[in-house]
């Protein structure tokens, strides 16, 4: 009774709303992508600990692997540290040689664990080690993880504002296709109704149409991100990564929900008018 009575109205609804899906899927894969370039950022932060020139290395070594944060380390001597300036400055090594003696101090380099990878986590680290005995100074990149962190946050915002937007025009297009089938059916639907049907029988062919058009909608948008995601790879310098199939698959789900919502709201008035 539902998906056949108004064919084009369905067709039109399946198109739009695969639209309003792909819009939503296209950003969703470029958030994707920031945020994986943000985690490898992350990944690769360090915090460099500077000690001071009489510090007993070994014990703060100790100090510091007790800190909650700390996955590894790793030290530099004051040679060491001496020997990367004159390879990354090859240029200016000259200065060094009219030093009457080595100023560069020696270091612990930390990794951090994924948990504390965020400027929070890093400042509670950072306060924590510059109170060991032996520490001179600690240094990361602050800003630059605050910075990250920023860009994070205004992604989310706005997927989240761009998620609701995108499914209420979906919503929107889908009821109106239940509800263009629902009075194409209007005289059998009053016949049924005065024989006895249930209204959950009656309900059932729509909500099922509303399901087909939020599934066929997700399955399109899914397949148009993946062709763009290839074309893109192909013919230009850009190389976006695929979001994982289960961010698909739950993007197809999401469309499935919207469309069973949305012929709920068509039906439920529907009946509320001509009960």
């Amino acid at each position: 009774m539902g998906f056949g009575a108004s064919r084009g109205g369905s067709i039109s609804a399946v198109l739009i709303s695969a639209l309003a899906i792909l819009l939503m899927g296209i950003f969703l894969t470029i958030s994707f992508n920031i945020f994986k370039i943000v985690e490898e950022a992350q990944s690769e932060v360090q915090m460099e600990v500077f000690l001071e020139d009489d510090a007993d290395y070994n014990k703060v070594e100790v100090s510091i692997a007790r800190v909650n944060g700390v996955m590894d380390m790793f030290y530099v001597s004051k040679e060491q540290a001496e020997e990367e300036f004159r390879r990354a400055f090859k240029e200016d090594r000259g200065l060094l040689d009219v030093l009457d003696k080595n100023y560069f101090p020696a270091s612990f380099r930390l990794k951090i664990d994924y948990g504390y990878r965020s400027s929070k986590g890093m400042a509670e680290i950072a306060k924590s080690i510059s109170e060991i005995d032996g520490v001179e100074d600690v240094e990361y990149a602050k800003v630059w993880l605050e910075r990250l962190e920023r860009v994070a946050k205004i992604l989310r915002t706005t997927g989240i504002i761009t998620g609701v937007v995108f499914s209420v025009v979906a919503m929107v297009i889908i009821a109106g296709a239940i509800k263009l089938s629902i009075y194409a059916r209007k005289k059998k639907i009053a016949i049924m109704m005065l024989v006895g049907a249930s209204n959950s029988f009656i309900r059932s062919p729509f909500l099922i149409e509303g399901a087909l058009i939020g599934i066929v909608g997700g399955l399109f948008a899914c397949g148009a991100i993946y062709a763009i995601i290839f074309l893109v790879n192909k013919y230009t310098i850009i190389h976006p990564t695929s979001p994982p199939l289960e961010y698909m698959l739950a993007l197809i789900g999401f469309s499935f929900l919207i469309g069973v919502i949305s012929a709920q709201i068509s039906v439920s008035s529907f009946l509320r008018e001509d009960g």
